[in-house]
């Protein structure tokens, strides 16, 4: 079977024991018996679970190269899809990647590349506030803010926030703290203190609800504080 590319090497560890690799034409072949035998329903279905695993690892702060390569190659294996998904799930698809290079491998150009065609068709489609488009909004803020775009990040960071805060029945709470964490650091960049103070110790309360104190998001907020704390005013 090696030789015909149907299993990659893998390592010992607890992702590579259970990933094997098919060679793209038998992907092909699988992929278009799929599509007229299983109903997107199904695929859109996966789309959280898949969402839920990559934010994991982004949180776990993955160094792992050959792992978070073999990930990032999967994801881009599902652009090629796009008729197997519902227009939304591919627009989560499309930001879950762009946060991805971001977030673990520090590649803002492609990352940024990612997000705006993400939500330039996803607004074509539909104009409306969605959790999808908030989490995108959130996302290229992110970017935004750490290119010195800093209007541009508050206003794409407002707008995250605003959704998180306003359809929560909708969304993880987590969400919710990290916006305000964002928008925290981004007023902090823009020389704001008193109001990014407002929103870390916002976040920080959030958190330690969510979290604990000693998890590591908890901490990253605590380390925004500081930053916010011993910026020159």
């Amino acid at each position: 079977m090696r030789k015909f590319s149907l299993i990659n090497e893998a390592e010992d560890n607890e992702y590579t024991k259970s990933v094997f690799s098919i060679h793209d034409s038998i992907q092909s072949i699988i992929f278009d018996y799929l599509y007229k035998t299983v109903p997107t329903e199904y695929y859109d279905d996966i789309v959280p679970s898949l969402e839920n695993f990559m934010e994991r690892r982004v949180i776990l702060h993955n160094k792992n190269i050959k792992e978070i390569q073999e990930l990032s190659n999967h994801l881009e294996s599902l652009l090629e899809h796009e008729h197997l998904f519902s227009a939304e799930s591919f627009f989560n698809i499309r930001n879950i990647l762009g946060n991805y290079y971001y977030e673990t491998f520090g590649d803002i150009p492609k990352a940024k590349s990612l997000l705006e065609h993400a939500r330039m068709v996803a607004l074509q489609q539909d104009k409306s506030v969605r959790i999808n488009l908030a989490k995108n909004s959130l996302y290229l803020g992110n970017i935004h803010s750490e290119l010195g775009h800093y209007q541009e990040a508050e206003k794409l960071l407002q707008e995250a926030m605003l959704f998180f805060d306003n359809h929560c029945s909708e969304c993880q709470n987590d969400y919710k703290a990290w916006a305000l964490v964002c928008n925290g650091v981004n007023y902090t960049r823009m020389g704001q203190f008193k109001k990014a103070e407002t929103l870390l110790l916002k976040s920080l309360e959030l958190h330690k609800k969510l979290y604990g104190p000693e998890h590591i998001l908890t901490l990253l907020v605590l380390t925004a504080l500081e930053k916010n704390k011993h910026s020159p005013s």
